[in-house]
Order: C-alpha cells, then sequence, then structure tokens
C-alpha cells in the first residue's frame, strides 16, 4: 500500500459502508496486544464518521452514486463477559424460525470453521462510542432495541409468522439442551461420568428436529475430542451418524473418522501402554463393527440416484473397494498390532461410508489420501495405486498431481524424480548431541534447505546454482536403528534483535526433555531471550520466539502427523495431529551464537511407531521456520498465501 495502509482500509471499509447501508455493524474488540485488531477497529470508527458525512469522498458519489448512510451502532464483541452490554445465547430460542440461535447460526458458521470444530458459548458484546455520534451507552436487550424497521422493507425480510403451539415446546427443548449443555461440561473431565453421558443422549435429543439434535451430538463428541478421549469422541460421532446421516455434520463426523482410523501414528499413541482383556476388546470390537456394518447398509439403500452415484465414482478403481472384507487377525495374542489393523479396517468401512452417502466428496483428496494409505497398509497395494492415479495430471503446479506421482514414485522409482525428495542418512556412528554438527553422521547427511514464504519454487541443496548456501536455514536428517536425528542451522534475521545467550551449562550429549521437571522460560539482563537446559517441560509456550516446526507423517496419509517445534531457547511443543498429551521422551541441545542458531536433537523411533522405518521407506515431511513479524521459511517452499502451513515433501531412508 506505499505506507497508506489505513487510508487503504479506511476507503474500502467506507465504500462498503455506503454499499449495502447497514444499521448495525460488529467488530472484534481487541486485545492489548492485538496491533492488527486495533487497527481494523479504529478503521471501521473512523470508515462509520466519515461514510455519514456527505462531503466525504465525494468520488464514491460521482462515480459510484454511493451517498452518504449513517450506522446506528457499532458493537465489539467483548474479551471478558464482565465487560458485556449484552450477551447471546447460543440455546435462546427464535420463534419466527421455529430454532435456537446456535442451529440458526450452523449453516453460515460452518463456511468458517466445522461444527466438530465449534463448542457453543454465549458471546458477550458491548457496545462502541464514536467520534462523530455518541452513543448512549445503556444496556440494550440485543443489536435492534430502539431501532425501527419494518417487516419487508429495503434493510429487512418479511415477516415470518408464528405457528401457535410449537414456541412452548421448542423453549422446553432448548433448557433441555442448555442444561445437559451445562452437565456435560461440569462432567466431561471425571472418566466415569463423562462414559455416562453418551447414554443420555437418546433422552435429551428426543422430540428435537434433526438439525438441533445433530449439533447437540456433535459438541459433546467435540467436548471428548478436545480431551483427547477418543474412545468416547469415537463412539458419539458413530451414534451421529447412525441417527442423522444426512445433516451436514455428519459429513464432518464421517471425515474426522476416517482420519482417525486411517492415522497410524494415532494408532500407536492410542496404543501404547493400554492393558485391555480379550473380553472387552471383542465386546468393544463387535459394537462398532456391528454400528459400522449398519451404516453401511442404510447408505446402500438410501441410494435413490444410481446415475449421479454412477457420475461421482466413475467405475473403477474405485468400485474395487467393494471387495476389501474385514479379515480376522491371525495374532490373537499380540493387542496391539491386532487393534491397529481393526482400525485400518474400520478406516476402509468409513471410506465405503462416505462413497455410499457423499459421492461428490469420496474423490477429494481428504479423502483419497488416508483411505490410499491404510489400503496400501492393509495389502491392497493396486487399489492404492489406483486411487493415486485418478489424481495424477500433466500441470505442473496441481499440487495434488504432484503428490499423487510422487506416491506412485515410491512404489516404483523409476520415472522422474518428485520435486520435493529429501533423504535421511544412515548414521554408522551416533551423534554426540552438542549443537556443532561436527560428527560424521551431519558430514555424510543430505542438507535441506528451506525457502522464504514468498518463495516460487523449490532448489535442492544439491543445485549448483544456489550461491553462498550457508545463509539459507538448512535441516538434516539421519537415523540408526534406534533413533531419528535432526539437526537445524538456522541464521539469525538481521531485522529482529539479537540473539543474546547466558552461560547455562550444556548438558553432555544434549538436554533431555521430560514431562516431570519445572519450566522456566528465561531471559537475560537485555531482555533477550536465553537458552534453557534445565527444568523443560512439554508443550511450553513458544509465541514470540524464533522456532522451528518438524511435522513427521509417518504413513504418507496427508491428514494426521507428529509435530515437532523447538525455539531458540530450547523450549519444546510437541503434538500428534489434534492431541497436545502426545510427550515423547526426546532430547534436544541448541546451542545460540549471535548470527545464527543451531538444533540438534534424537527421538526413539519407539515414539513413533511400533518398529524402525526399513531403507528405501519413505515418510511426508514438513519444515517451517517462524521469524516472529518477519517471515516464514520452509521446506517445502510455501507462498504468502498458505501462511505457516507448508505442504509435505518426501523424505527416504538410506
Amino acid at each position: 500500500t506505499e505506507g497508506k495502509l489505513v487510508e487503504v482500509v479506511v476507503s474500502n471499509l467506507f465504500a462498503a459502508i455506503r454499499t449495502w447501508r447497514p444499521g448495525v455493524i460488529v467488530v472484534e474488540e481487541p486485545g492489548e496486544d492485538d496491533a492488527a485488531a486495533m487497527l481494523i477497529l479504529d478503521a471501521v470508527k473512523r470508515a462509520v464518521a466519515e461514510a455519514a458525512d456527505s462531503t466525504s469522498f465525494i468520488e464514491h458519489q460521482e462515480f459510484a452514486r454511493l451517498g452518504a448512510w449513517k450506522v446506528e451502532r457499532l458493537f465489539a464483541r467483548a474479551s471478558s463477559k464482565t465487560r458485556a452490554g449484552m450477551t447471546i445465547d447460543p440455546y435462546d430460542v427464535l420463534p419466527r424460525l421455529g430454532t435456537t440461535v446456535e442451529a440458526a447460526a450452523s449453516a453460515g458458521r460452518a463456511k468458517l470453521l466445522t461444527a466438530i470444530e465449534h463448542a457453543p458459548q454465549p458471546e458477550p458484546f458491548v457496545l462502541i462510542e464514536t467520534d462523530e455520534n455518541r452513543f448512549e451507552l445503556v444496556s440494550h436487550r440485543d443489536f435492534w432495541s430502539g431501532i425501527s424497521l419494518s417487516p419487508n422493507s429495503d434493510a429487512r425480510r418479511p415477516q415470518l409468522p408464528i405457528i401457535e403451539g410449537q414456541l412452548e415446546q421448542q423453549k422446553e427443548l432448548a433448557i433441555r439442551q442448555r442444561n445437559f449443555r451445562g452437565i456435560s461440561e461440569k462432567y466431561v473431565d471425571d472418566d466415569q461420568k463423562a462414559s455416562q453421558l453418551v447414554a443420555e443422549l437418546r433422552n435429551v435429543v428426543r422430540g428435537m428436529p434433526a438439525r438441533q439434535a445433530a449439533l447437540q451430538i456433535a459438541h459433546l463428541a467435540s467436548d471428548y475430542r478436545r480431551r483427547s478421549q477418543w474412545d468416547l469422541a469415537e463412539a458419539t460421532f458413530i451414534e451421529l451418524i447412525d441417527r442423522y446421516p444426512n445433516e451436514p455434520v455428519a459429513a464432518e463426523a464421517m471425515l474426522w473418522l476416517l482420519h482417525l482410523w486411517s492415522s497410524s501414528e494415532m494408532a500407536w499413541h492410542r496404543s501404547r501402554g493400554v492393558q485391555m482383556t480379550a473380553n472387552v476388546q471383542q465386546t468393544s470390537r463387535n459394537m462398532i463393527n456391528g454400528r459400522i456394518q449398519k451404516l453401511l447398509d442404510a447408505a446402500r439403500k438410501d441410494q435413490n440416484d444410481p446415475l449421479k452415484t454412477a457420475r461421482a465414482l466413475n467405475a473403477a478403481p474405485l468400485s474395487d473397494l467393494e471387495v476389501v472384507r474385514q479379515t480376522p487377525s491371525q495374532d490373537a495374542q499380540n493387542w496391539q498390532s491386532e487393534t491397529h489393523s481393526y482400525w485400518r479396517q474400520q478406516a476402509i468401512q468409513m471410506g465405503q461410508v462416505i462413497r455410499q452417502r457423499l459421492p461428490e466428496v469420496y474423490p477429494a483428496p481428504a479423502v483419497t489420501w488416508p483411505l490410499a494409505s491404510v489400503l496400501r497398509r492393509e495389502g491392497h497395494a493396486r487399489i492404492s495405486e489406483n486411487l493415486y492415479r485418478k489424481h495424477v495430471s500433466a500441470d505442473p503446479n496441481d499440487q495434488v498431481g504432484l503428490r499423487a506421482s510422487a506416491e506412485l514414485w515410491v512404489t516404483q522409482p523409476v520415472d522422474e524424480m518428485p520435486k520435493n525428495l529429501g533423504y535421511c542418512t544412515w548414521a554408522t556412528v551416533r551423534p554426540h548431541l552438542d549443537g556443532i554438527l561436527g560428527d560424521e553422521c551431519w558430514v555424510e547427511a543430505r542438507e535441506i534447505l528451506l525457502s522464504p514464504g514468498d518463495s516460487s519454487s523449490q532448489q535442492s541443496a544439491s543445485d549448483p546454482i544456489i550461491e553462498n548456501k550457508a545463509a539459507y536455514p538448512s535441516v538434516m536428517l539421519s537415523h540408526d536403528d534406534q533413533f531419528l536425528y535432526i539437526a537445524a542451522t538456522l541464521p539469525r534475521s538481521t531485522t529482529r534483535p539479537q540473539f543474546s545467550p547466558d552461560k547455562t551449562p550444556r548438558l553432555p550429549g544434549g538436554a533431555r526433555v521430560r514431562g516431570d521437571q519445572n519450566s522456566f522460560a528465561g531471559r537475560s539482563a537485555n531482555n533477550q531471550p536465553v537458552v534453557q537446559f534445565e527444568g523443560r517441560t512439554h508443550d511450553a509456550d513458544l509465541s514470540g520466539f524464533d522456532r522451528l516446526k518438524i511435522s513427521l507423517d509417518t504413513d504418507r496419509d496427508y491428514s494426521t502427523a507428529y509435530e515437532i517445534e523447538i525455539d531458540e531457547r530450547g523450549q519444546v511443543r510437541e503434538s500428534c495431529w489434534e492431541d497436545s498429551t502426545w510427550n515423547p521422551e526426546m532430547w534436544v541441545h541448541v546451542d545460540s551464537e549471535p548470527t545464527r542458531w543451531r538444533i540438534e536433537m534424537a527421538i526413539p523411533f519407539s515414539e513413533l511407531g511400533p518398529q524402525a522405518p526399513r531403507r528405501q521407506d519413505a515418510w511426508a515431511v514438513s519444515v517451517t521456520r517462524t521469524v516472529p513479524g518477519v517471515e516464514w521459511q520452509a521446506w517445502p517452499s510455501l507462498s504468502r498465501s498458505q501462511g505457516p502451513d507448508a505442504e509435505a515433501g518426501l523424505i527416504q531412508f538410506r
């Protein structure tokens, strides 16, 4: 904007106000350190004032015929309930719509986030003053009290009738939803009572419209999901799909279950340390098997447009999924391997349910990648390859086509090598974790260079046209039969304050991250972060610090992965997909210099899966460095529109 950001933002807002002529505008109340939100609020207040001034922006009137318009009220969604002048309860009944606020808003909200990511809460709002028209700051029942807008006018739709006899019923159902929501929030952290909530669902949703009932079940499942109560989330989502398969939120539940069951990372994380008797195991499996088969049978029965389904499925290879059947485990004594295979088979069946229920969604990568991955691991390589071939494209800019071609290359590495391919080399001798990176394994390792966030292409470390490689952030990977080793060299940004490490002693061989130690985020006397080796914990707050995130997708389903973040202080944060309770034991050493900082770490393969990868195996990996307030750097390269979410490249074990 050539230094005219505020003017450009105000002009756009000004035009929008005069175009749409709103009576009420709602913005987000900025936090103390949220400069962007403060800028937006100030711009909105200025635009509101100038939009009502007929002498402002004359060109808007001359060229677009946008006359002056006065906004009646400006609200902000309050950051604290104590500041609220009014509150919207998600379970308030809208009598003319015959539903609750939560159900009525669900369709619009779904364009921003899925229903299974949303937890309904009362929304507090506060009335804001403007310089042009100082509103009287009094309590309001809603946004519109005191504003006269006639039904069927330019600013209001025709008024819907209130159906006699339904209002009281709707209020009773809303009270039931609100009460159950309060009970679930109170008891969801109690293992025994949390499991009892699922049994109460049928009574709670009895008599509710399908949309409201489906959302109520989805919210409970989401509560379990956020607390890593995977078995309960699984059972609740199955209940949702079983009872309300045609509701939009059921499609989100199907996709979530597919990702959960197809994920080898989640399977390993869920099954580690679990003790279960054979009887309980078999009973649980029989119950879920029966429910999934029921869903599949119902989906096939409900198909009323065979031509539409056939066009979406386009015959082979998708029809091959019909021949996939659950096979009995050959290793009844090994609970873990049997359970992993069981979850994979459930993923295949859920793919069949999606194929029948959502034929337009089924060919999408969000379904194809995890389904192809799980089919490959269950021994159906031909079907898996056929799914990838459906996405192969000759367009060099088609990321989906490039990923499909890369997957086919892994199975038959005879064609042109994938664009984003790196190597994890064999470590004959284990490195000493001191951050110097002079060990034999790093001398032999292949560098992976990170590109800036505005880079349009990715160059490999071996490309001869790259000059001054030392100026690039780089990552190296090595392994033996027990550990994955990761090293990174990260030049400091010249636009950020220089890092000043203190003299904290380095531990020989690196620092071990344990969850039972006290955390301390130290800073030196000149307010610079200090490297810390003692007392680190898992899941530290890394915001505001230069940091590196490594994503390890061990099964190449491109849906779930392990993520490890390390910042310039040596603090770490880890997660497995959306579960932050994954806290692996690993060794991390950070070495700091005025011009760069380095990472050297080791993580046992036993933290990542049941066995170490074999040579020629491949993982999907992405690496992203975040320099706060400056830029992102990544491998594979990413555009500014992607933000910090990098695509994954292939890392092959040598």
